[in-house]
């Protein structure tokens, strides 16, 4: 759509030259942008969350390797307090 048409020079300056939702402050546009702007968020939010998941899940890997060698070392010292 041409800046004259936008601006309302055909017909006049009146609002019928501008197609609906086209015109600045319509209430539908600044919910379209406010959803743009929110769908950003959820964006920006799953790529976060998906850095906290790898985060803890490293985390817990490290965790279950710590309590294995726990394990290993608990069964070797109850082994060789029973042997000797």
């Amino acid at each position: 759509m041409s800046l004259e048409r936008r601006a309302g020079v055909w017909g006049c300056g009146s609002s019928r030259a501008v197609a609906p939702g086209q015109r600045r402050g319509d209430p539908g546009e600044a919910v379209l942008e406010r959803l743009e702007a929110l769908e950003a968020d959820v964006r920006f939010l799953c790529t976060e969350l998906g850095a906290e998941k790898l985060l803890w899940s490293s985390r817990f890997l490290e965790l279950l390797q710590e309590q294995q060698g726990l394990r290993q070392r608990g069964q070797q010292q109850r082994f060789l307090t029973l042997r000797g």
